[in-house]
């Protein structure tokens, strides 16, 4: 399972077996950098992730799977 010092991250983590084989830890770095920015701005991880992809050229309207009205307000700000 995907754990960040020494804590796993999800249940999910802990036994979905086809992620295990999408992401590597290049990819958690990358979740560990957004995080690390994100704190320095006091911003939510998503609205710095949505900022950078906004930033690129070939996507004019990002997917974000919203189940909580607060994961659309950061997709909004």
């Amino acid at each position: 399972s995907r754990e960040r010092g020494g804590k796993q991250l999800t249940v999910r983590a802990g036994s979905d077996q086809y992620a295990e084989e999408l992401y590597g830890d290049a990819d958690f770095d990358v979740v560990d950098t957004v995080r690390e920015v994100a704190g320095e701005r006091g911003l939510p991880p998503a609205q710095i992730a949505l900022a950078w992809l906004l930033g690129k050229p070939a996507v004019s309207a990002p997917i974000v799977g919203a189940t909580k009205l607060n994961h659309l307000d950061d997709a909004v700000a």
